[in-house]
Order: structure tokens, then C-alpha cells, then sequence
């Protein structure tokens, strides 16, 4: 069941003798159209944790919408993004993901839209769950989503930047997590949120989990950004205090920068590797024929690894060679690897965009095969593509 964020909103009771309801808890008076306010978020909540299928729960997310779309305010906008982001961010099937999609990608466009009416009422925390909900439904495969709401996100990232100030260092992390995903904000949310990071750093170094997942955001984009934020936090951090994810995010933060990794880091992320090589995944068909051409085509001295760990990655095929950098070949799913802007530039996402640096900071050369013009080719194309890409990588034949 799908966790829903805290809420102190407490159980309302009649209040005799008028058209006022009143808090048992703490005694405050709330109109009926406050208390029907409330009981929409209610039911959102009601139909995100129900105990139906995904896609069921989508399809009543739809038509509740387009039911009560009319009494909604920024609060109810806010609550059915984070349900939509819940919903993607839980545990699917390929076959899942394709049909609700259907139905998610233009809901949440039309929440979108409507988003900027409420632009007066923004506060960080509706600025962060927005930007953490749009990520979700981006890794969900919504290649879309970002040209489609880009006035939008870049309106709320432009909030986020004015008023960066007032954020916690959790909302901090969120929104730049998602913002570096989605590929928004640009210099001017990095160097403000930089400059955020260094004047409160004091405090923020009680909170190392949410700092690093900001640290990996910056990373992403611009290593000298890191490095000026690290040089300040890198003896204030607790690393006994942060989960194994987090620490595999600091890891790759340093290697993507070229920072020195420490030893108890890296001591404590040779045990989750030793760990994640228990739980490879299989690789699918599309890996599969791939890694067919590729032994078909590949010299003897070239070992082709399918579904190897490098530096913590999961890569879909690995080809090492004596005293030469290893090659990496990535199997890519168009609508989980890349996205399109508004003026229809297909380009990378950040998570992505974080493993590249990540491999060639650490001497790796990438070949990366995208799904749609993979399928289009015929089995002697393939072979024909994948021995000149090859060869520009200084494999002989």
C-alpha cells in the first residue's frame, strides 16, 4: 500500500447549533466549503492507498477529477500529482505501465495546466511535491511530460529559486533531485542553491541523507558546483548516518566530480555491490539480441559480460579488454531514458546523463542503442551499426 505523506488535519465533528463545524482536536472553526475542501483530499488519499489494482486506481483518480476539477484549489492540484507520482513510484508490470500511461500522461498534463491559477498561493513544500510527483511520473516512462508542462515547471523552478531560502534542506533535496532529472532550473537554481547550501551548512550537516541526495543533483550537472559544496560538508557529514542508497549516490557523486572517495565509503559501498551481484535482474529481449550481434561481431580477445555491475551501475553489456578501457553498451528504452522539450529536442535525463560521467570518470567508453532505431533495422544493419560504432571506440575486427 502506498504511503501517504503526514497530515495533521484531524477528524471533524458537527458543532450544534450552527452551520460550522469545529476541530475536536484543537477547537478551530472551519466553514462547509473548508470542510468539503478537505474531504476531497480526503478521497484522493482514500483512492491512491485503496487496495484496487494500479490501473484501476488511475481510472478513479480520472473520473474523480473530472468530476469535482471545478472545486478544486492548489491544495487538491497538488494532492492528485502526488498520488499519480505515488502510483508510478510503486512497484509495476511493463503491461501496467502501458495501459495506465494512457490515461496518467494527459490527466496529468490537464492538473498541470491548471496549476499556474493558484500561482499567489505557491509555498515550498507545493513547489518540492510537484517537482518530486513530475520525476516520479517521468521515470515512469512519460517521455512527454516535460514538453508538454515546461511553462509550468519552469515557472515553479523560478519560485524555487526566489524563494530557495525558505526551503528545509528536505524540500531542498527534492526539488533538486527532480529538477536536475527533469532538467530544469538551468545555473541559476544550481548557483542559488549553492549558495544556500554553504550559508547553512552548519545546519543542514544534521540532515546528511537529504544533503547528499542535493550533493548527486549538483553532480549531475556541473562538478565544479559539487566540489565547491563538498569542500564544506566533507568533514561535517556523518556517513555511519546515511542509508545504503545515499551512500551509493555520495559514491557516485565523487567519482562523477573526480573527488577522492574515503576509505569507510568505500568500504561500506563494497559490501552493497557485493550485495546487488546477488539480485542482477534478467536481461530482456532486446538486451539479449544486442549481446547476439555483439558475440557474433566480437574479436576473441574481447570478453563480452552481460548484466555486470560497474561502480555500483548495473550495465547491460560490458566488453573488456586488455590494458584499454572497458566499453559499455547500454540497451536504451526511449521513453525511460530520454525526453522531449518543448521546441521537440529529443535529449537525455539527468539520471542518465549521472551514469555517463560516472563511467568515463572511471576510464569506461559508452555505446549507447536506443529501442525504436534498433527495431527498425534489419540483422545486417545491426551488425553494420554496431561494428562501426566499435570501431570508433578502437575495437579492430
Amino acid at each position: 500500500m502506498v504511503k501517504e505523506p503526514h497530515s495533521s488535519t484531524s477528524k471533524q465533528v458537527p458543532f450544534s447549533g450552527s452551520f460550522e463545524w469545529t476541530s475536536a482536536r484543537f477547537g478551530a472553526k472551519e466553514s462547509h466549503a473548508e470542510t468539503a475542501s478537505i474531504n476531497l483530499k480526503q478521497q484522493i488519499h482514500g483512492i491512491v492507498n485503496s487496495t484496487g489494482s494500479i490501473n484501476s486506481r488511475v481510472r478513479r483518480l480520472s473520473r474523480f477529477y473530472n468530476q469535482y476539477s471545478g472545486q478544486f484549489a492548489r491544495r487538491h492540484i497538488v494532492t492528485m500529482l502526488w498520488g499519480l507520482g505515488q502510483l508510478a513510484d510503486s512497484s509495476m508490470t511493463r503491461g501496467q505501465l502501458l495501459n495506465a500511461r494512457k490515461i496518467v500522461e494527459p490527466l496529468t498534463a490537464r492538473l498541470l495546466k491548471q496549476l499556474p491559477e493558484f500561482a499567489d498561493q505557491y509555498k515550498p513544500e507545493t513547489v518540492a511535491a510537484v517537482f518530486q510527483s513530475v520525476s516520479n511520473l517521468r521515470r515512469w516512462g512519460m517521455r512527454n511530460i516535460r514538453a508538454s508542462n515546461e511553462e509550468t515547471l519552469e515557472g515553479l523552478a523560478e519560485y524555487a529559486r526566489e524563494h530557495l531560502d525558505n526551503f528545509s534542506v528536505r524540500q531542498l533535496a527534492r526539488i533538486l533531485r527532480s529538477a536536475a532529472d527533469l532538467r530544469v532550473g538551468g545555473t541559476g537554481l544550481n548557483n542559488k542553491a549553492i549558495d544556500v547550501l554553504l550559508k547553512r551548512s552548519r545546519q543542514f550537516s544534521r540532515y546528511p541523507n537529504s544533503c547528499v541526495i542535493c550533493f548527486e543533483a549538483l553532480a549531475s550537472q556541473s562538478s565544479r558546483a559539487f566540489r565547491r559544496v563538498w569542500l564544506n560538508y566533507a568533514g561535517k557529514l556523518d556517513l555511519e548516518k546515511l542509508t545504503e542508497q545515499n551512500l551509493m549516490r555520495l559514491y557516485h557523486a565523487l567519482l562523477a566530480a573526480k573527488r577522492p572517495v574515503p576509505d569507510l565509503l568505500s568500504q561500506r559501498v563494497d559490501g552493497i555491490i557485493k550485495k546487488k551481484q546477488e539480485n542482477m535482474p534478467r536481461p530482456n529481449s532486446f538486451e539479449r539480441d544486442v549481446e547476439r550481434h555483439v558475440h557474433k561481431l566480437a574479436p576473441k580477445d574481447l570478453i563480452v559480460v552481460a548484466q555486470a555491475l560497474v561502480e555500483g551501475y548495473r550495465v547491460d553489456l560490458l566488453l573488456m579488454r586488455e590494458k584499454q578501457p572497458g566499453i559499455v553498451i547500454e540497451c536504451d528504452g526511449d521513453r525511460f531514458h530520454y525526453m522531449v522539450n518543448s521546441a521537440g529536442r529529443v535529449m537525455r535525463n539527468g539520471r542518465s546523463r549521472l551514469k555517463d560521467k560516472v563511467l568515463r570518470a572511471t576510464g569506461h567508453d559508452i555505446l549507447r542503442v536506443k529501442y525504436s532505431s534498433w527495431k527498425r533495422m534489419s540483422d545486417s544493419k545491426r551488425r553494420e551499426f554496431l561494428r562501426k560504432e566499435l570501431k570508433k571506440l578502437g575495437v579492430e575486427f
